[in-house]
Formats: C-alpha cells, structure tokens, sequence
C-alpha cells in the first residue's frame, strides 16, 4: 500500500513539474510596427493625398510668356500642315461641291477622329471643332475633304513680343505684338490669344485658328 501512495505522489510531482514548464515564460509577440513613411499615408489622415485645389480642379502646370510663344508657334505648324491636307500620297483626289472644288485630305488625318486628335494635340477640343467648321471641311464618303486652295500668313509670329493681360483658374490670355513686313517697313499688329489647360492633355490654344 505504502508503495503505491509513493507511486501516486511521484505522479503528481511529475505532472506539475511538466505543467510549470510547458507554461512558463514563452517569446514576446513583436510589436506591432509602424506604416512605412515612403508607402504614403493611410485614408483618414490629416494631410491630403493630392495636389488637387478645392474646387477638384487639376492644378495647371506654369504658363509663362515663354511656354506660349512656343505653343503658339506650334499651334501654327498644326494649321498649316492640315490646310496642306495633311500627308498626301499620290495623286491629288478632287471633286466638285456646292461649285467649288475640294479636295480629300492625306490618310494620316483623312478621318473626322484623326484630324480632331491632331489638332487637339495644339488646340481645345472646342477650338478644333471651330476650326473645321471655319476652313469648311467637309465629310463625303467617309473621309474629310477641304477647299482647293492653300492658305498664309504675313505675320512673323516667331518674332512676336508676349505680354500677360489676365489669367482666371486655369485659362489665360496674352497679348501677342506680331511684327509683318520687311525690316525698311516693319509693322506690328497686337492679337490677343486665350490659351486653356485641358485636364489630362496640357496648356492647349482657346482663340480661333483664323488668327494665326
């Protein structure tokens, strides 16, 4: 009898020995760590996320008299290419409409969406239909066509002087001094021009083609 009490008693010293153990100091959980500064701030935050104005408006980069001589000056290369109709291949296609003749223009801009898409490259999408309405494109048979006849000009707007009249948001308008003549003769003709930022696109000309 005496024998098995010991027995029992050795259990129960090995058991709690084992369940001390087992129950012991364990490894600390890591501490949970802070978001990465670069990932960006987390919803809720009090700074802003983007550089929008109140007004949701994209900010527009700056325009200064610089920037829009030299997208003016590019404005008037896209005129002129697609009053040369484009990139003629071949022989010139021609017919008659409302008794003037008219000719088709080059594949690169024989569409409605493909002359739109070059001219908005330069000017709004408001201005570039404008355009087309002015130098009286037409659509026959599904391609665009234009006058028989090549247009100019006598201003030298690559020697322009450009003056800030107003800006409001993200439009503004400048005063072109454009010189013309010879250098015994030189004149200059004063032209305002409005240039508009198109959210996704850039600074684009908001004045009618019909001056440059």
């Amino acid at each position: 009898m005496a024998k098995k009490l010991m027995a029992i008693l050795l259990v129960c010293l090995l058991g709690a020995f084992l369940i001390s153990g087992c129950g012991g100091n364990q490894p600390a959980a890591p501490a949970p760590q802070a978001p990465d500064a670069e990932k960006g701030q987390e919803a809720g935050d009090s700074e802003p996320v983007d550089s929008k104005p109140a007004g949701g408006e994209t900010a527009a980069p700056t325009m200064d008299e610089a920037g829009v001589l030299e997208l003016v000056q590019e404005a008037i290369k896209h005129k002129y290419y697609v009053q040369a109709g484009g990139n003629i291949e071949g022989k010139l296609e021609t017919f008659e409409h409302e008794e003037m003749e008219y000719r088709y223009l080059g594949p690169d801009l024989e569409t409605k969406d493909k002359l739109l898409a070059y001219l908005e490259e330069t000017f709004t999408p408001e201005t570039a239909e404008q355009f087309i309405t002015e130098m009286m494109f037409i659509e026959k048979d599904g391609r665009m066509a234009q006058p028989n006849a090549d247009g100019g000009s006598i201003l030298q707007w690559d020697k322009a002087e450009v003056s800030l009249i107003q800006e409001a948001g993200n439009s503004k308008e400048f005063a072109f001094k454009v010189p013309y003549g010879d250098e015994a003769n030189l004149q200059y003709e004063t032209i305002p021009m409005q240039v508009t930022y198109v959210d996704g696109k850039g600074w684009r000309v908001a004045t009618s083609p019909s001056v440059l």
